[in-house]
C-alpha cells in the first residue's frame, strides 16, 4: 500500500471516530435534557421551613398576639432607626386587631365569601347604606393582581346596586380610571394591590369614612412561598398604609378593625 493510500485510510478512520464521538456527545446531551425535563415535571418536596410557614399561616389570623407581632416587625423593618416609644405610636391599637376565634361562623383560610358574611354578621355597620362615594365597608389588600381578581370573583354574590365591588391594581387600569370609578361609585368592598390602594388612600380618592375592616390577605403564598407581608415589593407599601394618620386614628378609636387573613 502506497504512502498516499495509507494517509487516506487514516483520514477516513479519523473522520469515522470523530463522527462517532459527535454521536456519543449528542446522545449524552439528549439524555441530559430528558433527565432534566423529568426532574422539572416532578413536584418539589416542600422543605421543613415551608411546611412550618404553611402551618403558621393557616392559623395566624386566629391569634391576635401573633398578628400584632407580625405587624410590629413589619413597621419596625420599615423604620429601622426609630425608638421603641416612636414605634409604639406607629402601631395599630391592639384592640383593633380582629379575633375570629370565638365567631360562630368561623371561615376557613381563603374562604372570603364566608369571611365577609362573618364580618357583616358581627359588625355594627351591617346595614350598609352610604351617601359617600368611594368609601368602602371593607378593604382587602392582596399581593398580586390575579389574586385580586380571584377574590372579587369569590365575592360576586355581595354585589348590588348600593354595594359595588371594585378591584384596584395597576395592570390594565390607570390611576385616573380608578379615581373616576371611585368618585361615582357606592363601594361596599374594595380589593387591591398595596401600591394602588396606598396611592388612592393618600390622595383621598379611596376614603375611610365607612371602613369597618381592613383585611390583609397574608395567608396566600406565591410560587416562591412569599406572602403579602414577606414580599419585598409589597411590604413597604403595606407598612406605610398601616401608618397613615387617618388609618391609625380609626384603629385607635375602634371605628375600624384590622384582620390578617
Amino acid at each position: 500500500m502506497t504512502e498516499v493510500s495509507v494517509t487516506k485510510e487514516q483520514n477516513k478512520q479519523g473522520s469515522r471516530s470523530k463522527r462517532k464521538g459527535e454521536n456519543v456527545d449528542k446522545f449524552s446531551r439528549k439524555k441530559f435534557r430528558k433527565n432534566k425535563k423529568e426532574q422539572l415535571r416532578q413536584p418539589k418536596k416542600p422543605s421543613e421551613k415551608t411546611l412550618e410557614l404553611a402551618v403558621v399561616q393557616d392559623c395566624r389570623y386566629l391569634d391576635v398576639e401573633i398578628a400584632l407581632d407580625v405587624v410590629t416587625k413589619l413597621i419596625k423593618d420599615a423604620n429601622p432607626d426609630i425608638s421603641y416609644i416612636e414605634l409604639h405610636d406607629k402601631l395599630p391599637a391592639k384592640k383593633s386587631f380582629l379575633d375570629l376565634s370565638n365567631s360562630s361562623t368561623l371561615p376557613k383560610v381563603n374562604d372570603y365569601e364566608k369571611l365577609i358574611g362573618s364580618l357583616k354578621k358581627d359588625s355594627t355597620k351591617d346595614s350598609f347604606k352610604s351617601s359617600i362615594k368611594g368609601a368602602p365597608q371593607y378593604i382587602i389588600v392582596c399581593s398580586a393582581a390575579l389574586r385580586v381578581t380571584a377574590i372579587i370573583q369569590a365575592l360576586k354574590k355581595y354585589r348590588s346596586k348600593d354595594y359595588d365591588l371594585v378591584k384596584l391594581f395597576s395592570r390594565h387600569f390607570s390611576y385616573e380610571d380608578h379615581r373616576k370609578a371611585l368618585e361615582s361609585a357606592t363601594v361596599g368592598i374594595a380589593v387591591g394591590t398595596p401600591n394602588r390602594v396606598l396611592t388612592l388612600l393618600k390622595n383621598n380618592d379611596l376614603k375611610l369614612d365607612n371602613l369597618d375592616c381592613l383585611v390583609l390577605d397574608e395567608s396566600f403564598l406565591d410560587k416562591k412561598q412569599q406572602s403579602l407581608l414577606t414580599l419585598k415589593q409589597s411590604t413597604p407599601d403595606v407598612a406605610e398604609m398601616l401608618q397613615l394618620p387617618q388609618m391609625l386614628e380609626r384603629f385607635k378609636n375602634e371605628s375600624s378593625r384590622l384582620l390578617l387573613f
